[in-house]
Formats: C-alpha cells, structure tokens, sequence
C-alpha cells in the first residue's frame, strides 16, 4: 500500500511539474518572440520552436535567417526562465523542509 502511495505521488509531482514548466516556457516564448519587421509570418510561428523552424524554411534566405535567430534567442530565454522557476521552486521546498524539521517536537507531560 505504501509503495503504491509514493508511485502515485511521483508520477502525479512529474505530470504537475512537466505541465507547470512547460506552460512557463510556452508563454515566455511567445511573449519575447521578435519576428523580423515586414514579414508576413503565419500564427503558427509563436506556437513554438519546431512550428517556427518549419516556416522558416518556406521563407526567403534572408528572412529565414532573421527568424531562425529570433526563435533561438527567444527559446532560450524561455528555457532559462523555466530553470529559474524550477531552481526557485526547488528551493523553497528545501527551505520549507528544513523549517520543518528544525521545530522542536514537545513531548506530551505525563503525571508521576
């Protein structure tokens, strides 16, 4: 019964942990993504890095290029964003632990 207690948990901290990050960098991409002035680019682009490379192969070298450098930059920002959340999230529940751990326990007063 345990074991099954602390594999559900595992598994439910990893699917609430890839959905929380993954939202962080989807976001962040999409917010600091700066498309090239004058090209008429598709939605799809600020969807994610994979739609955005696809579209830059049907664009004209010199735009393709522009794009393929903004889309890099803008997932890597993202990217270290979401360490951060992460880093900063580690670290508050380590901080928490320890807090907890370093209240002293009473003992209950038992009658001579």
């Amino acid at each position: 019964m345990a074991a099954s207690i602390e594999e559900v948990a595992f598994e439910l901290g990893g699917a609430i942990g890839i959905t929380v990050l993954g939202s962080v960098l989807a976001g962040v991409y999409s917010t600091i993504l700066v498309l090239p002035n004058g090209a008429v680019l598709p939605p799809a682009v600020r969807e994610g890095i994979d739609q955005a490379l696809v579209v830059a192969e049907t664009q004209p070298p010199d735009v393709a290029r522009l794009l393929t450098g903004s889309v890099h930059q803008a997932f890597d920002g993202a990217y270290l964003t979401a360490l951060a959340v992460a880093a900063a999230l580690l670290t508050a529940v380590a901080v928490m632990a320890w807090r907890a751990r370093a209240v002293p326990r009473l003992l209950p007063i038992t009658p001579p």
